[in-house]
Parts: C-alpha cells; structure tokens; sequence
C-alpha cells in the first residue's frame, strides 16, 4: 500500500473535503451479486437476498469521518453480519449510520501495474496505490514525491 500523505492532509484536511458522516474511497455502483458456486465471492440467497448490491466502497483504501467510528461499532452489534467485508462496512453499516459514500477512483488506484506505468505523471493527485512488493519500486516513488513536494531535492 503506497498512500500520498502529502495530498490526503493538504487536499482533504487542509481543504475540508471530507464532509461529516462520509467514507472517502475507491467505489463500485450496483455489482450483480455472484451466485456461481466456484467462484470466489459466492453468495447464497441466504446470505444476501438481492441481485445487486448497493454502492459500496472497495477495500484497501478508505477514509472514514472520525464521529462515524462510535456509530458504526454500535451498530455493528446489530446490522447482520456478511462476509464480504467491504461491503458490509460501507453498504451495510453505513446505510445504518446514514454515511455519505464519496468516490474518488481516478485518485485510488488498485492495480500496481498501472501506476508502474505512470506514476510520475499522477503521483501529485494520487491518494493511495495498491502495490506490489518491490521495496525499491516504494522507494522510487517515494523519493519522487518527496521532490514533487519540495522536501528533497532532485538528484
């Protein structure tokens, strides 16, 4: 995980772009849920009892209103439990809660393969990255955006 913190403060909190009661992340609208049973997110009926689910925020990258957090906990006791994590935080939960899911995909990318391909490009409004495991790649992005941000200078 590689997570543009000079932009999350400046942008989001500098800015106050992230309103009260609100999840900002990478998100899907209305995925067909799956009913094949060999694949890996299978769901019975049981389980979930509609077609599609609602808008939901994907995984590895979310920021959550700080006065969401007690909310959520407390109704988390109560919301029925699916194990599709994801979606049961954001969808579910925040349902209960009355959160506003904000989108931002072109600021979130989940494929390290394409912010292999450009990074030095969209690094600057880039949140976060999905990444693989290369230590050295990390640190080429880091440094250059060490630079972008004028705490270092190019070598």
């Amino acid at each position: 995980m590689f997570v543009n913190t000079f932009h999350v403060l400046n942008r989001l909190f500098k800015h106050n772009i992230v309103p009260k009661a609100s999840m900002f992340c990478n998100g899907v609208n209305a995925i067909r849920v799956s009913r094949n049973k060999k694949s890996k997110w299978y769901v019975t009926w049981e389980e979930f009892p509609n077609y599609r689910f609602d808008p939901y925020c994907t995984g590895f990258f979310v920021i959550i209103s700080s006065e969401l957090i007690p909310a959520m906990y407390e109704e988390s006791q109560y919301v029925r439990f699916l194990w599709i994590d994801d979606y049961w935080m954001s969808a579910m939960l925040g349902k209960a809660v009355n959160v506003q899911l904000i989108f931002r995909n072109n600021h979130i990318i989940i494929k390290p393969e394409k912010i292999r391909e450009n990074y030095k490009k969209r690094i600057d409004g880039l949140y976060g990255a999905h990444m693989d495991h290369d230590l050295n790649f990390l640190i080429e992005m880091w440094n250059h955006l060490l630079v972008s941000y004028g705490y270092a200078k190019k070598d």
